[in-house]
């Protein structure tokens, strides 16, 4: 399994797309992050709304990129990495080694979940010190439907959770993609069919709607009033377990 996890990750970070998607992060970050700068305003919602400070700034910027992660970034990667060598026919490969299918899309689950991560971590780092950087000085800072002040350290801890939650969001969207891979070989269907997916989900539950307004749904759960971990929780165990019976039973040798 280790061989097959660092095989696979040696895949995702050298990948010709993956770099390109690097790039176009960071120009989407100079954007965001300068809009940011200059209106300084949080969003709970359309109506409800925070003046940003260097304490508050990563978590009120990851809401103008979670949009991005779900439609662009995040998609493109578990795309690549769960479908990548099915379509390309790279996979017959893979397949004839002394490896099992259920090894072989497990190391491709927690592949996925580590670049995933390691993406977040260094998103929460550079955004937190952007907004120590660019913004006045500040002891304190208050975060939607917590009625306390939070210090320097306390206002990391909140960050650090805030993006582990958001992690876990993105977990259910990979599980999503890998049911779609073994469903179906062409990584450009699987991509379409992942946004249409994730968009059906609104007319499902209003309870998925935390795909598409995560920070709404993480400020209310850090508040200790919300209930999207449990559905997401069946979103990403239902779709793995569909995932590995239906990669043991195609057949990917012809």
């Amino acid at each position: 399994m280790k061989n097959l996890v660092l095989s696979e990750l040696k895949r995702v970070f050298f990948r010709k797309k993956f770099l390109a998607l690097i790039f176009v992060s960071i120009m989407y970050l100079v954007l965001s992050a300068g809009l940011m700068l200059v209106c300084r305003v949080g969003f709970y919602d359309p109506n409800i709304t925070m003046e940003v400070n260097r304490l508050n700034f990563s978590v009120h910027l990851l809401r103008d990129f979670h949009f991005y992660f779900l439609i662009v970034l995040f998609p493109i990667i578990f795309v690549e990495c769960f479908c990548g060598e099915i379509a390309s026919g790279k996979f017959r490969m893979f397949i004839t080694r002394p490896y099992s299918k259920t090894k072989i899309i497990l190391s491709k689950v927690i592949v996925g979940a580590i670049v995933s991560g390691i993406i977040l971590l260094g998103s929460l780092i550079i955004f937190t010190a952007l907004g120590y950087i660019k913004l006045p000085y500040v002891e304190t800072t208050r975060f939607f439907n917590i009625d306390k002040e939070f210090t320097a350290i306390g206002s990391f801890i909140y960050s650090l959770k805030f993006y582990a939650l958001e992690w876990f969001i993105l977990m259910g969207l990979m599980s999503i993609v890998a049911t779609l891979s073994v469903l179906i070989r062409n990584s450009v269907v699987v991509f379409l069919g992942t946004i249409a997916s994730i968009v059906f989900t609104l007319y499902i539950s209003e309870k998925f709607l935390y795909f598409l307004e995560s920070n709404k749904a993480i400020f209310d759960t850090l508040a200790g009033d919300g209930s999207f971990i449990i559905y997401n929780g069946l979103v990403v165990i239902v779709g793995m377990v569909i995932t590995v019976i239906l990669f043991n039973k195609r057949d990917y040798l012809y």
